[in-house]
């Protein structure tokens, strides 16, 4: 869905440490390179097709003198305002996590709001405007024939209901059922309790995976589970408070060495020779 307009925070863009370092010049250039952005397939990422943008690419479509342009790309990733992710494309932290956040929100407000509405056929009554409110998780529903889902399947297991989105999530994800039990077992051990998927989590975790490989994304849950700030701890440690801070943790230089501790452990060195191998063999 082609969206007119993306979200600007003039008080972050004045305050980011990072972006105080950039000179007027590339400050310009980021902003078209954000712009760019908006526009491609996966919205806040410089890629087409999974392929990413080379900086020369970039260049070219910022457009201005190349090589001043690509000398200010380059500087933008240097400097820590722009990101590269897993597979070399230049992406914006900010707005794919404004993304996140906005596709939650629209498959919330497709079930009115309300994630016990989920499930409800189409044609049933959800009560009048001057009916009783929706009722939540804990409502009696026993003077209703039809009861709401639980939010989350029982067990904490990662089941999705839809199991055919659980499928191709396991087809295209290397290392699914491994990065979900992973997560799972974590939050277990720091919370003495069991982790409660929702299907709107699956989604969210398919498209980090996609972003920062399933490696990265264990070491992105390792780092959030030792946060210890009054916002997280006030939200329990919860998925969606993960996906707020996931820019900040991306920021983190201990993500990069823990995630390539699990890349090891999951691929292997005789895998890793194999990635190595094609990377040369495709950057050629």
């Amino acid at each position: 869905m082609k969206l007119p307009s993306f979200q600007f925070y003039p008080g972050d863009w004045r305050k980011d440490p990072n972006l105080s370092r950039a000179t007027h010049e590339e400050k310009g250039v980021w902003m078209d390179m954000l712009c760019l952005m908006h526009e491609c397939e996966e919205r806040g990422v410089l890629a087409t097709a999974g392929i990413a943008w080379t900086d020369e690419d970039i260049s070219f479509a910022v457009g201005g003198d190349l090589t001043r342009t690509l000398s200010c790309v380059k500087e933008l990733v240097r400097k820590g305002i722009a990101k590269r992710n897993s597979v070399g494309a230049i992406y914006s932290a900010r707005m794919v996590l404004d993304e996140h956040k906005r596709k939650a929100c629209s498959e919330a407000g497709k079930r009115g709001g309300n994630p016990t509405l989920k499930g409800v056929p189409k044609g049933v009554p959800k009560g009048d405007s001057k009916g009783p409110p929706t009722p939540s998780v804990s409502s009696s529903s026993s003077s209703s024939k039809q009861e709401a889902p639980p939010l989350s399947p029982p067990g904490g297991e990662a089941v999705v209901e839809k199991r055919g989105k659980k499928r191709r999530a396991e087809e295209t994800v290397p290392h699914w059922q491994v990065l979900v039990d992973y997560l799972s077992n974590r939050w277990c051990e720091k919370k003495r309790a069991k982790f409660y998927w929702r299907p709107q989590h699956f989604k969210n975790l398919k498209s980090l995976a996609g972003l920062y490989q399933p490696y990265g994304v264990m070491a992105l849950w390792d780092l959030y589970l030792g946060m210890d700030d009054q916002w997280v701890r006030g939200a329990g440690h919860s998925f969606e408070m993960f996906l707020a801070k996931i820019p900040a943790l991306v920021d983190n230089p201990v993500w990069k060495i823990a995630a390539k501790k699990h890349e090891d452990r999951l691929c292997g060195p005789i895998d890793q020779n194999l990635v190595r191998a094609l990377t040369q063999i495709t950057s050629r």
